[in-house]
């Protein structure tokens, strides 16, 4: 099962590992496989085998011998992420990395999954990537967005649980 949640300048995505020629993003991700360890190489790196990296906006980066299903978390920096890359130390961040893993086999809240995904980010940076917290209310729609993606979404219930118009909203 794909799972894929969305947020205000971050996401984490669980879904099947694809292959992928060298490329970059304008944001951090992390990339978690805990099912088996796949082969990562950057534009600073030789080919390294692991099962968590996380690499810095703007470095390229390529994987492949990918088996099983992985867990990207990307955010946009609102500073700048100071390591290219780091192999993460994945006993260090064990119950994080569980978190990410049993995703595939249930449904969560955007407010968790975003919660875990800042404290792994954290752990491999040493200090928190958001500066700012998102607020509770645009959570709130997040989470309302994501049960109802299966049915009609409409503007005006969104601006409604937010308790905003829906100019404002």
């Amino acid at each position: 099962m794909s799972s894929f949640y969305l947020g205000i300048g971050r996401s984490v995505v669980v879904a099947p590992l694809v292959e992928h020629q060298l490329h970059q993003h304008p944001t951090v991700e992390i990339l978690l496989a805990p099912e088996r360890p796949f082969l990562f190489r950057s534009d600073t790196t030789e080919w390294t085998k692991t099962n968590a990296v996380a690499v810095g906006s703007g470095v390229s980066h390529q994987a492949r011998e990918l088996q099983g299903s992985f867990v990207s978390i990307q955010f946009l920096p609102e500073r700048r992420w100071e390591m290219p890359v780091l192999f993460l130390d994945t006993e260090k961040s064990a119950e994080n990395i569980e978190f990410f893993r049993a995703l595939s086999a249930r449904e969560s809240t955007c407010s968790e999954v975003f919660r875990r995904a800042e404290e792994l980010a954290t752990a491999c940076s040493g200090s928190s990537l958001a500066e700012r917290a998102v607020d509770a209310r645009v959570l709130d729609v997040l989470e309302r967005i994501q049960s109802m993606l299966a049915g009609r979404i409409r503007l005006k219930d969104l601006a409604y649980s937010a308790c905003l118009s829906e100019d404002r909203f």
